[in-house]
């Protein structure tokens, strides 16, 4: 679940800054996520893709859960 990357609608803007935090900009406002810090988070024109520092339960759990929490974030805004 978690390795499945998250789609970007058209009308929407992603920026992560160094804290981990993801700001998502679109039709309906802004929302924040604060992304556990063994996440990385890489963001490209179409996607946003979240990747775990190990493969310990913990970290899957989270990887999963932080999965479904931006994908409901950019719901949200769109």
């Amino acid at each position: 679940m978690g390795n499945t990357p998250v789609p970007i609608a058209d009308e929407v803007t992603v920026e992560v800054a160094s804290d981990n935090t993801v700001t998502v900009d679109g039709p309906k406002g802004q929302l924040d996520l604060q992304v556990d810090d063994d996440l990385s988070i890489e963001v490209d024109d179409e996607h946003v893709v979240l990747q775990r520092t190990s493969e310990e339960r913990r970290e899957r759990e989270r990887h999963g859960l932080f999965r479904s929490l931006l994908t409901n974030v950019m719901v949200g805004v769109t």
